[in-house]
């Protein structure tokens, strides 16, 4: 887990790849789930996009925890992220323990879920919450 200067001043993920089998057809096709916190020392409830022009100019820096899952083939890719406040963040620094909202990542064991709606875009700036400095 960061600490000291890395924990305002840095990130951390955890990576898995893997490869599910298509239940209809037999295909295997590799994913990814990534865990992923930046500057923890700077969140709490909300998550922070430090990428908004608005935080910015104030000078603030991204604080969020995010599940990113992914799956790529030969005509298709798709990356889905869910964002979450730091207070929803947790992991361990003795060992592979990593929990971000329902999502939990350990040595033997991976559980959450994450949705994709192709027709439901979806426009966070206008639903993130900013800082005042």
């Amino acid at each position: 887990m960061l600490a000291g200067n890395l924990a305002t001043r840095g990130y951390d993920w955890w990576w898995h790849s893997l490869v599910g089998v298509s239940n209809r057809s037999g295909l295997q096709r590799p994913f990814f789930i990534e865990y992923f916190v930046i500057n923890p020392a700077l969140g709490g409830k909300e998550p922070i996009f430090g990428q908004f022009e608005q935080n910015k100019r104030k000078g603030i820096r991204p604080s969020y925890a995010m599940i990113m899952a992914g799956s790529w083939s030969k005509n298709d890719a798709v990356q889905i992220h869910n964002f979450y406040g730091i207070d929803d963040f947790a992991a361990s620094v003795d060992k592979m323990d990593v929990r971000i909202g329902s999502h939990i990542a350990t040595e033997t064991h991976i559980k959450g879920s994450v949705i994709f709606q192709k027709n439901k875009p979806q426009n966070i700036q206008n639903s993130c919450p900013t800082l005042e400095k």
